[in-house]
């Protein structure tokens, strides 16, 4: 009888444990209020990290409410010298999870930055067809390719074939509109609004460059995209290896990687929008991969001149990074 008695305390003993754990691992407050350390087997890759457990310990996190008020100020300072009328900031901790944002709620329109769940869905046709990579396609010049302020660097020649693997390069490393467009128009709609309804993010119905690249889209959302490729949650392990380190050759200087150490690698996407009301938006989003302690940073931004957004996001991404040196020392 006192055995049935130890038993059954026990298990009420552990079921409760359970639920109070399981309810503090799903709070909304959780990342921010708890010592979490992820168990992680990185098995050799440069950019990946994937996750394989989680558990609790003694680990003291970042105070994110000094991040957030310095990420604040910034902004406060950009908007009274009229640099800069509304911006976003997302940061997250990519080795214990730990995030703080300013207006994550409010929604931009992605541009370029859209390019990222392009390039996922590509790699994940190439995840069961290796070979679909080496299929070329011919491009013929398009009249609809977004207008850019941000040049290529190198551009497709007319009538020329390329393999989707070179297109996907030309896409996220120079950023061309006309290489999107050629991805876009052959791939099938329904994989890409795949792609978004998988990651819980808003769904499209259309493969059209304009519409994908006006398509809204929360800061906290876009920054999952990021977020996926670094866990190898939803691509192979080589494959989201391989995009994040395509992301690392993006050769757009004018945002998170301006003012950090040429040695400190940085897989990134930027994207622009000139709007017809004369509002201009620049965002830059991505993994710094500090030394032991890589982070994700979002930033999206409204203004008037583009400079003047870009020198905001540059000093959002240098404070970050030299607040986060000084707290690991």
């Amino acid at each position: 009888m006192q055995g049935n008695l130890r038993l059954l305390l026990i298990f009420t003993i552990t079921a409760i444990t359970s639920f109070t754990l399981g309810y503090l691992l799903h709070s909304p407050d959780f990342p921010q209020i708890q010592n979490l350390i992820e168990d992680r087997n990185p098995q050799g890759y440069k950019f990946i990290n994937p996750l394989l457990d989680c558990n609790l310990s003694n680990f003291n996190s970042t105070n994110l409410n000094d991040l957030k008020s310095q990420f604040l100020q910034i902004v406060d300072k950009y908007k009274s010298q009229n640099k800069l009328s509304f911006a976003s900031v997302y940061y997250r901790d990519l080795n214990n999870g730990p995030w703080v944002g300013i207006n994550e709620k409010e929604t931009f329109s992605p541009a370029s930055l859209m390019k990222v769940p392009l390039l996922i869905s590509y790699l994940k046709i190439a995840d069961n067809n290796p070979q679909f990579l080496d299929q070329k396609l011919t491009f013929n010049p398009d009249s609809k390719a977004l207008y850019q302020s941000v040049l290529p660097q190198i551009t497709l020649t007319p009538n020329q074939q390329y393999t989707i693997k070179e297109l996907i390069e030309r896409m996220i490393i120079y950023s061309d509109n006309q290489a999107t467009n050629l991805l876009y128009n052959n791939l099938d709609p329904k994989l890409l609004d795949q792609t978004f309804k998988d990651l819980g993010v808003e769904t499209i119905s259309t493969v059209d460059a304009d519409n994908i690249s006006s398509l809204d889209i929360k800061i906290k959302d876009y920054a999952s995209f990021f977020r996926i490729l670094f866990n190898a949650s939803y691509l192979s392990k080589p494959m989201s290896e391989s995009a994040l380190s395509i992301l690392s050759q993006v050769n757009f200087t004018d945002g998170l990687v301006a003012n950090l150490p040429k040695d400190i690698k940085i897989s990134h996407k930027f994207g622009e929008r000139f709007l017809t009301t004369g509002e201009k938006q620049l965002h830059d989003c991505g993994i710094i991969y500090l030394p032991r302690h890589p982070y994700l940073l979002c930033v999206m931004s409204r203004g008037t001149e583009f400079p003047k957004l870009s020198e905001f996001i540059k000093e959002i991404s240098n404070s970050t990074y030299q607040y986060l040196s000084t707290d690991s020392e």
